[in-house]
């Protein structure tokens, strides 16, 4: 599982400041905090996204769609 940074338009990214999580087992999982420009940064993204996504047919989000969940079960 990838943990600690977020990831903004294919680029890694985190700032100093980390906060924690204490799950009833296993160890403690450290994440950057996200701050204004990060959401700021996410957002742009996304808009950049939506114009392209909206262009694909049917077919090719459906594509793009499947590309995505093998990526997760991997």
């Amino acid at each position: 599982m990838l943990k600690g940074k977020h990831l903004i338009s294919g680029e890694w990214t985190g700032s100093d400041s980390m906060f924690g999580n204490e799950p009833i087992s296993d160890e403690v999982d450290h994440f950057s905090e996200g701050t204004s420009s990060h959401v700021d940064a996410a957002c742009e993204a996304a808009e950049a996204a939506y114009w392209s996504y909206s262009r694909l047919t049917g077919r090719e989000r459906a594509a793009f769609l499947r590309s995505i969940g093998n990526e997760i079960i991997n």
